[in-house]
């Protein structure tokens, strides 16, 4: 593993081991919409007759997957929970006991270079929620996708950056010229973001207002002081190189950057070539702003029909072809 995929893979582990339990609350845009998605897709897959099964979920952060789905499962089925954070995994098994869920719940931190230490051909369903655009080796990845499904079983792939909508110029420029009407002082730190001048911008913000450093400016010097100490660092990140390291494949950490996001069928291609696209769905055709109101919300589903591949973000569903006896 080279050196930068490692500091990827160290930075998210501090940082979302300082940020804990509070990943829910500072990221409810994760969740927002996602419950429902889930729960449909859950009822459609797992509420007929079947037999137990063995789901793993990869980041499972504070335990929104399988908190989302535990009414479709089973005493019977296991739920390995993983995650590379052990402070959030232990949040994760705070909510899921005091769920008092109805499967088998087995927790494992990961550490990212191995993603997921279980047997070969050992799980049926894979469930990833807001994870992958974290991952620096898509291509490790789906080595141990390939690894540990189980022939036929499947790959579920929730709320991440597509690269197609960040690559349409019109679909990008018409939220940000939208954006401007709706959040004028967020749409100026997208400018600024874009070129790279966010931390001149909060200099000049922290002298014009109180000078305390904001929880964000907090945290980044939390995760600073851990990385200096280990000497993974020489000198401190700023706040836009962390939030570049941490949401690695993001279009938008760091500054704006189409080349980034996730193209599942080109992955697929290039990857995970025993696995067949299954299902997929793209939304958030005007980005962040979808959901503001009704008229944002049709304006959405409008786009979404003329664009229907190229959502901001996209659901899939993977299925691991059959092995075909020799």
């Amino acid at each position: 593993m080279n050196a930068t995929n490692r500091l990827v893979l160290r930075v998210n582990e501090i940082y979302h081991d300082l940020e804990g339990e509070l990943y829910h609350e500072k990221h409810d845009d994760i969740f927002d919409g996602e419950k429902d998605r889930w729960s449909e897709i859950s009822k459609q897959l797992f509420s007929s007759n079947r037999a137990p099964m063995t789901f793993l979920d990869v980041g499972t952060g504070t335990g929104f997957v399988p908190l989302t789905i535990s009414r479709y499962l089973r005493g019977e089925d296991t739920f390995i929970c993983t995650d590379i954070s052990q402070n959030i995994l232990n949040a994760a098994e705070r909510n899921l006991t005091k769920g008092k869920g109805r499967c088998r719940y087995r927790f494992l931190k990961v550490d990212g270079e191995r993603f997921i230490g279980v047997e070969d051909s050992s799980v049926d369903c894979v469930t990833v929620n807001s994870v992958m655009h974290h991952l620096p080796d898509f291509r490790q990845f789906f080595l141990e996708l390939e690894r540990i499904v189980k022939s036929g079983g499947s790959v579920i792939i929730g709320h991440e950056p597509n690269q197609l909508f960040f690559r349409n110029r019109f679909l990008w420029r018409n939220y940000a010229s939208i954006s401007f009407f709706f959040n004028p002082a967020q749409a100026m730190y997208r400018i600024a973001k874009f070129f790279r001048l966010l931390s001149i911008v909060r200099v000049f913000l922290k002298k014009t207002s109180s000078g305390k450093p904001g929880e964000y400016e907090v945290l980044v010097q939390k995760v600073n002081t851990c990385l200096l100490r280990e000497k993974v660092v020489n000198k401190p990140l700023s706040g836009t190189e962390l939030s570049a390291l941490i949401d690695f494949q993001s279009p938008t950490a760091g500054g704006y950057d189409a080349d980034k996001g996730i193209d599942i069928s080109d992955l697929l291609n290039r990857y995970g070539k025993s696995f067949s696209l299954e299902l997929y769905e793209t939304y958030n055709h005007v980005y962040r702003i979808s959901h503001r109101n009704w008229l944002l919300r049709k304006y959405s589903r409008l786009l979404s029909h003329f664009f229907p591949r190229e959502g901001a973000a996209f659901f899939a569903i993977m299925r691991k072809r059959e092995a075909v006896p020799k």
